[in-house]
Parts: C-alpha cells; sequence; structure tokens
C-alpha cells in the first residue's frame, strides 16, 4: 500500500529539493527528506533541547522538521523555523527576543546554508 503524503508537506519537501539541486548544498536535501517522513517519524523537539542547541549555534536559524513543545524554557534568543509549534512553546520563545517561523517563511528569506541548523 502507498502512503499519501500531505499536500503541504509535499509541496514543501519539493521547494526543498530544488534549493538543494541549485545551490548544490546538501542540507537542504537533507531537510526535504525529513519534511516528507510520515508524521510519526518527524521530530519532537523540546525547549530546553532548543535552548542548548542555540547556545552552540549562536547566530544561526534552528530549523526542526516536525514540531516544537514547550518543555523547559527558552534561555535566550533564538530563530526557529519549524513545521509546527506549540502555542505555549512559541510564546516562551517569543517572550526570551526570539522569533518563530515556518520552513516556507525561512526559504522565502533565501538564507544560506551556513547560517541553518537542523534540529531532530
Amino acid at each position: 500500500m502507498k502512503r499519501e503524503i500531505n499536500a503541504k508537506a509535499r509541496g514543501l519537501s519539493i521547494s526543498l529539493e530544488k534549493l538543494g539541486r541549485k545551490t548544490g548544498k546538501g542540507l537542504w536535501k537533507r531537510l526535504a527528506y525529513s519534511v516528507a517522513r510520515p508524521v510519526r517519524k518527524k521530530a519532537e523537539v523540546n525547549l530546553y533541547e532548543l535552548s542548548e542547541a542555540a547556545g552552540k549555534n549562536a547566530g544561526k536559524t534552528l530549523v526542526v522538521a516536525g514540531k516544537v513543545l514547550a518543555t523547559g524554557e527558552a534561555t535566550g534568543k533564538m530563530e526557529v523555523a519549524c513545521i509546527s509549534c506549540s502555542a505555549a512553546a512559541k510564546q516562551k520563545i517569543i517572550n526570551a527576543g526570539g522569533k518563530v517561523m515556518g520552513i516556507g517563511e525561512l526559504l522565502s528569506t533565501s538564507p544560506d546554508a551556513g547560517k541553518v541548523v537542523i534540529i531532530e
């Protein structure tokens, strides 16, 4: 039985694949693969994990090919791009001076692959 993929996720995956071919950067192809995965295999990342990653990757955009959850605290300014984000997590990130956006929004800003980190 062939599985069906969400039309929005498929469109995003295609856009990421095209960007990967255009720029020659494997990061975009890897992200396209992660976005196209089944929901049960997508990443669920808590805020404390994002805060730790933000500390190690200062000045970079953290990309989650899944959902950001609110467990923990946002301990600094961070820029997060994700497929979905819980309301509580979004509020905590914004209160800490950070920014939350969709992966599609990230692509529209023409990001440099060197300033993007995939969090899984």
